[in-house]
């Protein structure tokens, strides 16, 4: 009997033990659910109201642009009625310049956000001319470089295969290259300038060379409707008109912004102490977004780029842009040459 007591005791003993064992691990708790983005009629609504919300502070964003850019064109423009000249800082010029493109954009774009607001996403890749910079998100951006670079490397591609492969050692006759287009059934979106050997199209020297002589046939207003949208589309401008000189004039005012932008990166222009380094070195000072769009509104692609090769690009671009004998590149052949060397340089011709 009293063996019996102590079994029991002890059983009570171990069972209490164990008890107060177990009370005292804390329960294993369960994993945290991800976050699952909302789908049907409450994503809808969601993204609806991300799309306002954007395009609510970009359109305030730019009337607040639209006013600081006025402000700044009445200074320059009061002070030069009194002989004195006012230097813009690079960032001044660039805001200027977007703003008044942006501006021109704004009546349609308010215009699809009464009518459909979710076709804008969709509008902005067929057709981005028609949206305004500040009403575009960082992703909408990265997907419409991607698509710039799909469309650069198919039109660089098409241009490529109308060059000849091999050059001669003679220069090249402008004037019998423009015979040879007139003469044949073939279109040729490049015109005469077809007839220049594709490795010419990535010297600079053979660049410099072209602008020397005929310069003329590669300004906006004297290229044909198929060159012009072939480069408006690679740079995102106005593509689709009925009437070719408006490509031309949207062309021509992007150049603008383009040549006074070059003059500012390599340092030709006084500009506010702000911009510049110590070592002049503008280009290598730029942050990462200031230099991606630097060279997208060159046609310089970067998507899967290093941002070294991004930036060796723009400076190569300026090399030429800003060559030492101060010989005018036309917007045609500096667009024509840079996508045509970023081409041959993919390795993909």
């Amino acid at each position: 009997m009293a063996m019996n007591v102590t079994m029991n005791k002890s059983m009570l003993s171990a069972r209490s033990r164990a008890a107060s064992t177990s009370s005292s691990v804390s329960p294993v708790s369960k994993p945290e659910a991800a976050e699952v983005a909302p789908t049907g009629i409450a994503g809808l609504i969601a993204s609806s109201k991300a799309l306002i919300m954007l395009y609510y502070n970009g359109s305030k964003l730019l009337f607040q642009n639209s006013k600081t850019a006025a402000a700044l064109i009445n200074q320059k423009r009061t002070a030069e009625s009194e002989g004195r000249t006012v230097h813009w800082s690079r960032s001044e010029f660039l805001l200027v310049k977007q703003t008044a493109t942006d501006m021109k954009k704004l009546p349609p774009f308010l215009l699809l956000c009464i009518l459909i607001p979710e076709s804008i996403p969709l509008v902005l890749m067929l057709a981005p001319s028609l949206i305004p910079s500040t009403c575009v998100s960082e992703d909408q951006i990265a997907k419409l470089r991607a698509k710039l670079k799909a469309r650069r490397d198919s039109i660089a591609a098409a241009w490529i295969k109308q060059l000849p492969a091999i050059t001669n050692n003679e220069p090249v006759s402008f004037a019998a290259a423009s015979s040879v287009v007139k003469n044949t059934s073939r279109k040729v979106t490049l015109g005469w300038a077809s007839q220049i050997p594709v490795s010419e199209w990535s010297s600079d020297s053979s660049i410099i060379n072209i602008a020397k002589h005929a310069p003329q046939y590669f300004v906006a207003r004297n290229l044909n409707r198929e060159a012009v949208k072939d480069i408006n589309t690679t740079l995102g401008l106005k593509n689709r008109t009925l009437f070719t000189s408006t490509m031309q004039k949207a062309l021509e005012l992007h150049w603008e912004t383009v040549k006074g932008d070059d003059e500012y990166l390599a340092g030709k222009k006084l500009i506010a102490s702000s911009d510049r380094q110590q070592d002049d070195d503008i280009v290598g000072s730029l942050d990462k977004k200031s230099l991606l769009n630097a060279a997208e509104m060159r046609g310089i692609s970067t998507v899967g780029k290093e941002i070294e090769q991004v930036r060796n690009d723009l400076k190569r671009w300026l090399n030429l842009s800003m060559n030492p004998e101060s010989v005018e590149i036309p917007p045609g052949l500096m667009l024509l040459s840079s996508l045509i060397r970023q081409a041959k340089n993919s390795g993909k011709f």
